[in-house]
């Protein structure tokens, strides 16, 4: 892949239209698919994205192009390319790093600017570091952006500096600053790093009033912030939580329609809680959603399309922090004139309490055959748009018996209650636990250990505590594989876990700390299957290398993946996709500034 040249025609009109996504690069654009375990967009020329993990909610395509024109410049002198990052107008939860090259004299202070298609002015990107030709700064949304200095004249402004803390003086990271009114870059933002810290700088001299806000927090502003030319002014922000201060957890899952299928841009939206209504995501083409930043609380969510019946489901307990799965199945609409009926209930233990996360299953019967749902926290469970007739339905739990109920019978548009009640016994979840280390053996805080592969729980992590210590529960026995890592730690993974039981599974970790500096190469390639078509959003998995391990990338439409960044020395690398057999290569070596060609060719199962 390499930079490719965009006319500002396009460009610019995709920054200036609401909601524009699509990516104005050529054949030889770079982009890449990037989702919420973070990547990187890596140009010949230098010009680089480092999204790190978290940053997004879900999966974006994102592209660098170069601009072969842009806006006019007022007080600014560009030095080097200005490039277009799409889709314009993307914002991050948490800072990105953008290196861009640059060619200034001695002397000369470099920044990256950005252009603000409201104010229609360039702007500066505040906490910019220019060294070796390269100048790099933290940005909290995609535009254009270009090195540039400050014409003469132009030299020093003033800037506002500051922190943004919560009511007990905690610092909050990833906050964004904005200039709502002022002489001069109305618009700017800034986002605030681990410190709780920001600044905007080249402020024309005068007074300004700034607001702080993040989700989760009740907004802030500053008014009456006097500028001077050539000095520095100082606003800080206490930012009060939205009742309820705790951790933010998320929810994900999937929406498939009666027969498995993924429903494609499924609106899944968050109906009642502390949190309030509104907050949703449309499922992608897998039949994916993931709704973050949500506090703590009871919830009920909603699943809609259009031509589906929609389906709500309530009494849905978010802990701080926690990732918790929500999967939809939604019955097509038009089916025939013939009302429906409902099966609801509830699963207890022999205790008579509730057991929640339960499977109900329908057995046999008229329609909606081997389709199930779970229970709520509180042990309820619904399952609607049946056709009349007679079913037989399971309710499973992992560490229960499961139990059956034979000749239910469904009534048109009547409700039918069936409970169940399980018995401890039988197959007992199983965990994972151990420490996560440096080369010294000393423990790593809030190394991030994940889930890669395994019969249960594939994607959900969990973060070290102040000795490295981990611990991943309720786990269907059976083999599993996970990876642990931190920012400024080569990655490892480890795999063939073998859970079993009712038992506890020891494993422990040792990141070596990533120096950098060193030149780095390229594997890229295409995934097809046995009929040479492309095969389009297969996964390109790291199993194991110096770098990147237990990382990935998906496909383009045309099958093409490209890992950037990589170490050298010898790589497991795995392609795969639901529907197709996956397959590993061994031995595939890495060398410091070279490309290597990886192809893969996928069978259907």
């Amino acid at each position: 892949m390499r930079l490719a040249s965009v006319t500002m025609l396009a460009a610019a009109a995709c920054l200036l239209a609401s909601g524009c996504a699509t990516t104005p690069v050529g054949d030889n654009g770079t982009s890449t698919l990037i989702g919420p375990q973070g990547g990187r967009l890596l140009a010949d020329d230098g010009s680089r994205l480092d999204v790190p993990a978290g940053a997004l909610r879900q999966y974006a395509r994102l592209g660098m192009a170069l601009a072969e024109s842009s806006p006019a410049m007022t007080g600014l002198s560009a030095v080097g390319p200005t490039i277009v990052l799409t889709p314009s107008g993307t914002r991050f939860d948490i800072p990105v790093a953008l290196s861009l090259p640059c060619d200034a004299s001695a002397g000369s202070v470099v920044r990256i600017a950005t252009y603000d298609p409201d104010s229609e002015r360039w702007v500066e990107v505040s906490g910019s570091i220019a060294r070796d030709g390269t100048v790099a700064a933290e940005i909290a949304h995609l535009s254009l952006y270009a090195p540039v200095v400050r014409s003469e004249g132009e030299a020093g402004g003033g800037r506002i500096v500051g922190y943004v803390r919560d009511a007990a003086e905690h610092a909050i990271a990833g906050a964004t600053v904005e200039v709502i009114e002022g002489p001069g870059s109305v618009g700017a933002t800034a986002m605030t790093g681990e410190a709780g810290g920001y600044e905007i700088e080249g402020l024309t001299a005068g007074t300004y009033a700034l607001r702080a806000g993040k989700t989760g927090y009740q907004s802030a502003a500053h008014d009456g912030i006097v500028v001077v030319q050539g000095q520095t002014a100082e606003a800080d922000f206490t930012l009060e939580g939205e009742g309820n201060t705790e951790e933010p957890g998320l929810f994900y899952g999937h929406v498939k329609d009666t027969v498995g299928d993924p429903i494609v841009e499924a609106r899944v939206e968050v109906v009642t809680g502390p949190a309030g209504s509104g907050h949703f995501d449309l499922t992608g083409e897998e039949g994916g959603y993931e709704i973050a930043d949500v506090q703590p609380g009871t919830y009920s969510l909603r699943a809609s399309r259009p031509g589906y019946t929609a389906i709500t489901k309530g009494d849905l307990v978010l802990e701080a922090g926690q990732h918790k799965e929500v999967n939809f199945i939604l019955s097509s609409e038009g089916g025939g004139s013939d009302e429906t009926g409902v099966i609801f209930g509830r699963v207890k233990n022999a205790e008579g309490q509730p057991v929640a996360e339960a499977t109900v299953t329908v057995v046999s019967g008229p329609s909606r055959e081997s389709e199930y749902v779970y229970t709520s926290e509180q042990g309820a469970y619904e399952i609607g748009n049946l056709g009349p007739g007679t079913y037989a339905l399971q309710a499973s739990r992992l560490g229960y018996e499961s139990s059956s109920e034979d000749g239910v019978h469904v009534i048109a548009g009547r409700e039918t209650e069936v409970n169940f009640i399980l018995i401890a016994g039988g197959e007992q979840p199983g965990a994972i636990r151990g420490h996560v280390r440096d080369g010294d053996g000393n423990p790593l805080v809030e190394a991030k250990v994940e889930v890669l592969a395994g019969p249960s729980r594939e994607g959900d992590f969990v973060l070290t505590d102040a000795e490295g210590a981990y611990e991943i529960g309720d786990l269907t026995p059976g083999y599993y594989g996970l990876t642990a890592s931190r920012e400024g730690y080569a990655s490892q993974a480890k795999d063939g876990i073998e859970v079993t039981s009712g038992n506890d599974t020891e494993v422990n970790f040792t990141l070596i700390e990533d120096t950098g500096g060193g030149e780095t190469g390229v594997v890229f390639g295409h995934v097809r299957d046995g009929e040479e078509q492309p095969i389009n959003e297969a996964k390109v998995l790291i199993l194991s290398g110096p770098s990147h391990t237990g990382e990935w990338v998906y496909t383009d439409p045309d099958g093409a993946y490209e890992w950037t960044g990589l170490s050298p020395g010898t790589y497991t690398v795995k392609a795969a996709k639901t529907g197709y057999e996956s397959v590993t290569e061994d031995g595939v070596v890495v060398t410091a500034g070279s490309e290597t060609e990886l192809n893969f060719t996928l069978h259907g199962t």
